[in-house]
């Protein structure tokens, strides 16, 4: 064993040494669960201070980041090239520290997650709050409100972050929960008869409840009798009803004819933007009605040929390619700004995010453009299934209805937006261009690291403008 840590609330631990896998514990389980993804031994691990992710380093010189929810990797950075051999985390989590023989560097994380920022509430925080009193309200003695400490609280934020809710403010934490348990604002959690008066109303409705579906059952079942005894099923048997017919697939649009300069033709209409409730990330919702304008788009990813021709005809840098990258893979290593200047020079604009969200689902409302199961992803993307952590040829995997290749895989892709995380509640309806200004650009997509969770048509993340990296790309759009 070469490395060793714990979360900071002590439940959970994480192990690692010179078979290059991680082996996470849990105070309750028996076996570790194991996580294989370096190429060599693991010299160092840490988990974020709120416990969301795990970070590890290595002799193969990467640094992964872990959901330690899931087991799942989330992204892999490519470190220093004599190996790492140690890591830690701000205590924002917004930054890694590592360490190594080519020296100490610094990763600000926030360029490839979606770190939203500290937002006021979130209802889908409002079940985990609820379990929260409950639990407490069962060791009371009647007539005696919830109460709970600065330590209690500090405990369910470090919950709720786990569950994707840490960015949620603490008072408003501390708010919501003395309106759930019926305390008013500048009053402390002291006993009171408000909790236990509704608790006995739950009790009293819940027997009522109780006896009328016992009632409702004797009926049933002395109406099942009188049916089994009279002539008509001695005569015929009653048949038992037929299962229900099987859910019809949703009928795939026609895509539309191809104008004849290698673009697609988006037709304009409405189509429904972001994730439910309970599906993604927050910053993807709510599922909204978008209405898009008519436009093109290059039906692939810019390649490494069409960029190189670029940089040659006007002097615009390029920088260096993967070793195993090919002229017919997606160009890659390019920021924000070498996306517009390249649009720019062909008569192209980068899309908006609806746009994009609209040509990516290819007219259909399911997570993915060909259904509702990542098991359709081998056939459509190249990510972390079957990549084998690299770029392929653009264009050949299956396109989607509307005739588009690696929307999903392949190369994440710069869109023209700044990103806002609560952009979806107040954009316009009709043809939405981001916010007018802000720190991060938005990125859709997945890549070819990518796990089939992030794959999801609904997928935005942020990115600083200038930050390139190996697994994002771009395409243009013309009106």
């Amino acid at each position: 064993m070469r490395a060793l840590a714990f979360s900071a609330d002590g439940r959970w631990l994480v192990s690692a040494g010179d078979d290059a896998e991680l082996r996470f514990w849990e105070r309750a389980a028996a076996q570790p669960r194991r996580m294989p993804g370096h190429g060599g031994p693991v010299r160092g691990v840490c988990f974020t201070p709120e416990g969301r992710f795990i970070l590890s380093v290595g002799d193969d010189g990467r640094l992964i980041i872990w959901d330690a929810g899931t087991g799942e990797r989330v992204w892999t950075f490519e470190g220093q090239a004599q190996g790492l051999n140690s890591v830690c985390a701000s205590p924002d989590a917004r930054y890694a520290v590592t360490a190594g023989q080519d020296g100490v560097r610094v990763w600000e994380l926030d360029w490839e997650f979606s770190f939203p920022e500290p937002a006021d509430w979130h209802e889908g925080a409002r079940p985990h709050l609820e379990a929260f009193l409950s639990r407490r309200s069962l060791t009371l003695p009647p007539g005696q409100s919830p109460s709970w400490s600065d330590a209690d609280i500090d405990g369910l934020l470090t919950d709720l972050s786990r569950k994707g809710f840490g960015w949620v403010k603490p008072e408003a934490v501390r708010r919501e929960l003395r309106s759930l348990s019926g305390i008013r604002a500048g009053e402390s959690a002291a006993p009171g008869r408000r909790f236990w008066l509704a608790l006995a109303f739950a009790v009293l409705a819940a027997a009522a409840v109780f006896a009328w579906l016992l009632w409702g059952r004797k009926a049933a079942e002395q109406e099942t009798f009188a049916q089994r005894e009279s002539p008509a099923d001695r005569i015929s048997p009653a048949q038992p009803a037929p299962p229900p017919a099987a859910r019809p697939a949703p009928a795939q649009p026609q895509a539309p004819a191809a104008p004849p300069d290698d673009m697609a033709l988006i037709p304009a209409g409405d189509f429904l933007m972001g994730s439910p409730e309970g599906e993604g990330h927050p910053t993807e919702q709510p599922a909204h009605r978008v209405h898009v304008s008519a436009f093109r788009i290059d039906r692939t990813p810019v390649t490494a040929a069409q960029y190189r021709r670029f940089s040659e005809a006007k002097g615009w840098p390029m920088r260096q390619q993967p070793f195993y990258s090919e002229d017919d893979h997606p160009v890659v290593f390019v920021d924000w700004h070498d996306a517009q200047a390249y649009c720019a020079w062909r008569g192209k604009r980068l899309p908006t995010e609806a746009e994009f969200e609209k040509a990516a689902r290819g007219g259909t409302d399911t997570t993915f453009s060909f259904g509702n199961s990542p098991s359709g992803l081998p056939a459509h993307s190249w990510f972390r299934g079957n990549s084998e952590e690299q770029t392929h040829p653009v264009g050949t995997k299956a396109p989607n209805p509307y005739g588009l290749h690696d929307m999903s895989g392949n190369v994440m892709h710069w869109v023209a937006d700044w990103f806002d995380p609560v952009y979806y509640r107040r954009g316009p309806e009709r043809d939405p261009r981001g916010p007018a200004e802000g720190k991060f650009r938005t990125v859709r997509g997945c890549a070819w690291h990518d796990e089939p969770a992030t794959c999801r048509a609904a997928t935005r993340a942020r990115t600083q403008p200038d930050s390139p990296v190996n697994g994002r790309g771009f395409r243009g759009v013309k009106q």
